[in-house]
């Protein structure tokens, strides 16, 4: 699990939370078990204050030992959404990430990390198909501008490799 500590949701159940803050709320409508939020397709909660405002953040799906497991959807305050795969709390496997400027990732996470062969789309038409590291094109892929402009080829950590 990454760095953070353990909520109690209103309903008494726990659930990990890997960004602690201060006067949150969290509630859970799913089953708890051993003391920890568990079981398939419910929804959580976190309710807290952002800049002055009350913000939330919600993820609906799997949940295992009290912490997101299997499939699932978040979406943080700011409007940037995942839908996939988790694993002990991070996005690992096959995802969608949508940005709330309109940016779009589809294809593999490794513990939290844009990484493996995918596609990246951005609103103004521009779209990247390739492999990905670390959150980079690296590898090998295609960038296609809006414009029909293409490179096929090598990149490395973003950079194109000429």
């Amino acid at each position: 699990m990454a760095q953070g500590r353990w909520e109690t949701t209103i309903s008494g159940c726990n659930v990990w939370s890997d960004h602690p803050r201060q006067q949150v709320t969290v509630t859970w409508d799913g089953n708890c078990r051993r003391g920890k939020v568990e079981g398939k397709d419910g929804t959580l909660l976190w309710s807290f204050i952002e800049d002055g405002k009350l913000a939330e953040k919600r993820y609906h799906g799997d949940m295992d030992d009290g912490d997101m497991d299997g499939r699932g959807e978040l979406v943080w305050p700011n409007g940037d959404r995942y839908m996939g795969e988790f694993s002990d709390g991070l996005k690992h496997g096959k995802g969608t990430y949508v940005w709330a400027s309109g940016n779009r990732y589809e294809g593999e996470f490794v513990t939290g990390a844009i990484d493996g062969k995918s596609v990246y789309a951005w609103p103004n038409g521009d779209r990247y198909e390739g492999e990905f590291s670390k959150g980079l094109m690296h590898g090998y892929g295609e960038y296609i501008r809006a414009d029909g402009n293409r490179y096929e080829g090598e990149f490395r950590e973003g950079k194109v490799v000429r």
